[in-house]
Parts: C-alpha cells; sequence; structure tokens
C-alpha cells in the first residue's frame, strides 16, 4: 500500500518517509473508533466525518500518507487502500486492494507503532505530549472503562468527550438490558440522538415478545442444534471462511435439514413458515411485531415465554419482507445468547452473514446458475425474468449471480 512514484527525482519506491508523531497522535485521538466503528449507510453518509476517523490520510499533516481506510467489523478489521495523488508532495500512491486481519493481530501492531513513538519521544526528553497524555489514559482504563468507551466508539462519538448524562445513563441501562451481541449491533447503527427513544422502543418489542406462548417447537429445535456452529466463528482464528460463506453454508446446510425441494420457493412469509413446519396461525402472530421508530433496523427477533421467536421485519414489499424474515431467522437461530437479536443495515461480519444466508436460502446459487444462457452473460431482463420465478426482487438475484461469480451482467 505504500508503493508510489516519486514525481521529484521520477522513480519508484515501497517506503514513505515522515515524522511519525502526527500518525500516533491521530490512532489514539481515534483509538475506540478505529477498533470499534462498524461502518454503516448512516455513518459513511452522515456528517459526522467517519473518514476522518478511518482513513490514514488523516493523519498526514501535511506529509504523504496512502487512501488507506481502516473499518472494524467484528472479530476482524478490513483494510483497503486505493491509488491516489498528493500534490503538495507530488507522490502518487500506486496500488489498491484489499485485506481483512483478526482484530486481535491490528489492535496489537497499532499498539506496539504507538508505543515505540512514544518510547522514542522520552528517549529524546520530549514527555507531556498529547499523545502521552491520551496513551497513559487508554491503557490505564479498567474494564468498565474500557466497556464504555467500547460502546462510544461504536456510536461514532468520543468518550473522552462530555455527553449528556441522560444518554450515559441509556446507554448503560440498554448494555445491561440486552445480550452484548444485540447491544454491539445496536450502536453500531444508531446515534446518541436516537439512543434513547429506539432503546425504549426495542425494550417494548422485547418485554411484548416475552409474554406470548407462540408454539414454534419446530424452529425452538433447529435452534439448539444450529447454535453450536455459532462457536466456530467466535473463536479465532476462524473456520478459514470469510462471514458471507460462513452464510451461505448455513443456508444450505438448513435447506438439507429441512429436506427442503430444490424447486421450493420461498416466496412469502406463509411459504417460509410451511418449510418449517409450523402452525400457519401460529407463525403468522410471530411474525407481527413492529418497530417503527427504529429506522437502521431491518428486522429483529425475541424469544416469547417458551422460547418461540417472535419477530418484527420492515419492508413495503413482500420480497422484502422474506428477505428480512430470513435474516431474523438466522439470527434468532444461530445465536446462542438468549433474548433480543437484529438484523440492521451495517456491514458488520454477523450482518454480512446473515444477508448471505437470506439470499442463498431464498435463491440458491446452483439453481440460479441453471437458468444462466449458454455465453455466461445476462441481462437485466434475464434478472428480472430469474427474480420472478424465484418470487424474490432483481437485488437478491443480482448479488448472487455478482458474489458467486456465476455470469457477466451486462447493465443497460
Amino acid at each position: 500500500m505504500t508503493r508510489l512514484e516519486d514525481q521529484a527525482v521520477r522513480s519508484t519506491r515501497n517506503g514513505i518517509y515522515m515524522p511519525l508523531y502526527p500518525v500516533a497522535e491521530w490512532m489514539v485521538r481515534n483509538w475506540w473508533n478505529l477498533l470499534y466503528e462498524v461502518p454503516s449507510s448512516l455513518r459513511l453518509a452522515g456528517p459526522g466525518g467517519y473518514q476522518s476517523r478511518h482513513n490514514l490520510r488523516f493523519a498526514a499533516e501535511g506529509f504523504a500518507l496512502p487512501d488507506l481506510v481502516i473499518q472494524p467489523e467484528g472479530n476482524r478489521i478490513g483494510l483497503e487502500w486505493q491509488p491516489s495523488h498528493r500534490d503538495s508532495c507530488r507522490i502518487n500512491f500506486l496500488t489498491k486492494g484489499k485485506a481483512a486481519l483478526a482484530h486481535r493481530d491490528v489492535e496489537a501492531a497499532l499498539r506496539k507503532f504507538i508505543n515505540a513513538v512514544v518510547v522514542r519521544l522520552d528517549e529524546q526528553g520530549v514527555r507531556e505530549t498529547f499523545l502521552a497524555e491520551e496513551w497513559r489514559a487508554i491503557e490505564g482504563a479498567d474494564a468498565d472503562e474500557q466497556a464504555f468507551c467500547r460502546a462510544v466508539g461504536r456510536l461514532g462519538e468520543d468518550p473522552y468527550a462530555s455527553p449528556a448524562e441522560s444518554l450515559t445513563q441509556s446507554l448503560i441501562e440498554f448494555a445491561s438490558d440486552f445480550p452484548s451481541s444485540a447491544t454491539d449491533e445496536f450502536l453500531a447503527g444508531t446515534r446518541w440522538a436516537d439512543l434513547e427513544t429506539q432503546g425504549k422502543e426495542l425494550r417494548a418489542f422485547v418485554n411484548e415478545a416475552n409474554a406470548l406462548k407462540l408454539n414454534l417447537d419446530p424452529l425452538c429445535g433447529l435452534r439448539k442444534e444450529l447454535g453450536e456452529i455459532h462457536k466456530e466463528w467466535t473463536a479465532l482464528p476462524s473456520n478459514n471462511l470469510e462471514p458471507w460463506s460462513q452464510g451461505y453454508e448455513v443456508a444450505r446446510t438448513l435447506r438439507g435439514e429441512l429436506a427442503t425441494s430444490s424447486a421450493t420457493t420461498v416466496s412469502s412469509s406463509a411459504t417460509l413458515g410451511e418449510i418449517f413446519g409450523l402452525d400457519p396461525a401460529a407463525w403468522k402472530q410471530a411474525t407481527s411485531g413492529k418497530l417503527l421508530g427504529c429506522k437502521f433496523i431491518t428486522a429483529a427477533a425475541a424469544p416469547g415465554s417458551d422460547a418461540s421467536p417472535y419477530f418484527a421485519v420492515k419492508s413495503n414489499f413482500e420480497s422484502g419482507q422474506v428477505f428480512a424474515l430470513c435474516r431474523a431467522l438466522f439470527e434468532y437461530l444461530t445465536t446462542p445468547e438468549q433474548g433480543l437479536a437484529l438484523a440492521t443495515d451495517t456491514y458488520s461480519e454477523r450482518q454480512k452473514r446473515n444477508r448471505a444466508f437470506a439470499a442463498e436460502f431464498i435463491a440458491p446459487a446452483n439453481r440460479i446458475a441453471e437458468r444462466i444462457p449458454s455465453n455466461d452473460c445476462v441481462s437485466n431482463e434475464d434478472i428480472g425474468l430469474i427474480a420472478a420465478e424465484f418470487g424474490t426482487s432483481e437485488f437478491v438475484i443480482r448479488g448472487q449471480i455478482q458474489n458467486h461469480g456465476l455470469a457477466l451482467i451486462q447493465e443497460g
């Protein structure tokens, strides 16, 4: 990522030369965001300056640094770099690429880098700097302080600023009421301003679920079987599958467990209930939850009094409702913690898994491949016809074709 062309001397090289203090200071200033702020449509499009917290070029202070974005996903941190030009330095960074590394390895590397800079300054007699003071605060934080800082970092905020006391209390209450997995996904997609109101709505949804006896025993049994696979994903190193590959794998496994015919079309919520062998009336009640005020939440699941799941799904179209319901089903079936589970618009590992599961369960890649023309090219019209056959959206079919490399899509 540091391969560059130096226009001043008309040559290329692999390294950059600059003072390291600005880089270390930027890392420390954005420490909790760099490690825990998962990207989402809200974060990327909002005015909060996501790039300034995650793109290394914002640490340059007049020097040349590559356009490198550091994005947490959960157990991994994604790195993505692009070619870029630095006019003031007459330098062109030449390469682009992506990588995903274990969260713990990235954190260890950042710590090593910052410590090296602090030690070097200390050796030169340069001590009470912003960098040294902030780094001492981070390194000296106890377990409760670290948990709070991680939570605020997920919100895209600075834990060392002074948020309103009521909002801080709302954060503490939410974390104490819900499983850590749901808390992490919730914080990744919301904002300080919405924390209290959306937290109350989710709490009301869970309370509503807890009061219901839904009698979805087949789903409860499947949850016990499939929940074991989650342990593999949370252990590092993982089972060497990308999050979306894990979602695909579970969809195929589940179709096999259910002995679902390859020709079965998952075109409606009612059909989905039939596939799982559920009583129609019980299934209709179980999918009647509402979450109108939580804009970033696509679907949610919470346990009823008999541990059967109660779902809330948001979409204006049947195909969108089925896709969102499949995402929530995946979360219910594979999350070991009993409690609230969320499908959101963030790009965390968890959300990548449930999106991939939903796509593969609704429209298996091997069935789509059978409908690809012999020239391995599909038009928008072809995609529309395949989507109609599967009873799903063109977006799902297009994603499956692209993600599985089934064909070249002819645009226009």
